[in-house]
């Protein structure tokens, strides 16, 4: 059975980092798959958005990458944390909620991911139980979902990440769906937002665009 881990990838230099994103599908990734034992599958998520939901034009975001990769190797994670530019490695089991087919003339799909830290003394039981019974609330309210993925976090590989228990993935077809039609009416982002209350503690969210999805046959 693959391993699943979420590795994020930031340029050291600051002045590269728009370089390192437009060229990371295209030579990164490869070179990741070619280095790495046991690959899968691979997809990159670059952040790119200019104008991210609630946030302001030309907004840095914290990382300039997110990778998913799959491998049947459940010890990756030193192996990616190895490659230039990787900060983080969280190894996770995921949970597809919704996976819409991807069609072959649509353009490339817009994420939005959020690293959960749990309110404060809530445990990993609980956190999970009250994430369980929120799905059904995200997908009646996030109307223009095509794929949302839940990742619970099994181990992490980087300094200040211990807290970061799970890893939330909701995609669009369009930046103008995740941007303006996030949730189906105010009521329904209230319910979101008081739901998410009982076992957020708080999150960092990122944006960010499919850029490749690289499978090995």
């Amino acid at each position: 059975m693959d391993s699943k881990f979420i590795a994020l990838f930031r340029h050291a230099q600051e002045r590269e980092r728009p370089g390192f994103r437009q060229t990371f599908a295209t030579h990164t990734a490869p070179a990741i798959i070619s280095r790495v034992p046991g690959v899968r599958r691979l997809i990159a998520n670059v952040l790119d958005l200019v104008q991210p939901p609630g946030g302001t034009v030309g907004q840095d975001p914290p990382y300039d990458v997110i990778v998913e990769i799959w491998t049947d190797d459940p010890d990756s994670a030193s192996s990616l944390l190895a490659e230039s530019g990787c900060v983080a490695v969280y190894r996770v089991s995921e949970s597809i909620e919704k996976d819409v087919a991807y069609e072959s003339d649509a353009p490339p799909r817009v994420k939005l991911f959020s690293f959960i830290n749990p309110v404060s003394g809530l445990s990993d039981h609980e956190f999970r139980r009250h994430w369980d019974e929120h799905v059904q609330i995200a997908l009646r309210v996030h109307v223009p979902c095509v794929q949302y993925v839940r990742h619970f976090v099994e181990a992490s590989s980087a300094a200040g990440t211990a807290r970061v228990r799970g890893v939330g993935m909701i995609a669009m077809r369009t930046e103008e769906d995740l941007r303006l039609r996030m949730f189906n009416s105010p009521l329904g982002q209230a319910e979101v937002v008081a739901d998410t209350a009982e076992f957020v503690g708080n999150r960092q969210v990122a944006y960010a665009t499919q850029r490749c999805d690289l499978r090995m046959t």
